[in-house]
């Protein structure tokens, strides 16, 4: 009876704050042992960031297997050309991306909280390329959007998910492109029922990210400053809809060719 009322109940938006609040009392919980063991191994200090986030965000997802009773994750099959597609078409996303979140002007000392945080170096990479995008699209898509798409129709479970997952990056600015990349993995998940292709994205879009900080020693850089100017930054806009327009089509086109072969 237990197990029913939870399978019944958990699988909904206010669980997903609830998670989010626990996220953050993990946050302090690990906060407090990682200044603890740096305090007594100073040596341990550029590791300290990847050994918080991995064991933060590990807690999180036994967490959200527990609420949502979810002991599995989906890992279907899928052409291996969708992956060749989601590579121009995410390095697009993150150039509309950030031209949007850059009409929400930043403060100062948002600015230099993000540059003490963010580590360009091999942990820096570690957690931001590789750690983010496994324990975040585990937790964001395999538990929280499979448990959603139980419960409300796909266009909700996408949109409620995405919601969280910017809610989850705790500030207005990561919070409108976490939302953004939460609607294209979202809707990835739910066509391919699969966790690898939204990793792959989640990878790709903190890996180029990370790149472009590291290259120009920068974790701010914009990519108006980098194109050189206002028609140079208009093309590459331009460009990078006219890509994430066409890598859609396509995309659909080969899930829907695939889902066809299955039925036949």
């Amino acid at each position: 009876l237990r197990k029913n009322i939870i399978m019944k109940e958990l699988p909904g938006f206010k669980h997903g704050l609830l998670l989010i609040l626990i996220s953050l009392l993990f946050s302090l919980i690990v906060g407090g042992i990682g200044l603890l063991i740096v305090k007594f191994i100073p040596a341990f200090q550029p590791w300290s960031m990847l050994f918080s986030y991995v064991a933060i965000f590990t807690l999180t997802y036994f967490a959200a297997r527990y609420m949502w009773q979810n002991k599995a994750i989906e890992q279907k099959q899928v052409p291996f050309i969708l992956y060749l597609y989601l590579i121009p078409a995410v390095l697009g996303m993150v150039v509309i991306t950030e031209s949007i979140v850059s009409l929400l002007p930043m403060p100062q000392f948002i600015v230099d909280y993000f540059e003490k945080m963010v580590q360009l170096d091999l942990p820096g990479y570690l957690t931001v390329g590789l750690a983010a995008p496994i324990l975040e699209e585990l937790i964001f898509r395999g538990v929280i959007l499979k448990g959603f798409l139980k419960k409300y129709n796909p266009t909700k479970a996408i949109i409620f998910s995405s919601v969280l997952f910017g809610l989850a990056h705790l500030n207005p600015w990561q919070f409108i492109a976490a939302f953004g990349a939460g609607i294209v993995m979202g809707w990835i998940y739910y066509k391919t029922k699969s966790i690898w292709p939204v990793i792959f994205i989640h990878v790709v879009n903190n890996s180029f990210s990370f790149y472009i900080a590291y290259t120009y020693n920068d974790i701010n850089a914009s990519f108006y400053e980098l194109s050189g100017g206002f028609m140079n930054y208009a093309a590459l806009l331009i460009g990078s809809m006219f890509v994430c327009y066409t890598i859609y089509y396509l995309l659909k086109r080969t899930i829907d060719n695939q889902a066809k072969l299955k039925t036949t």
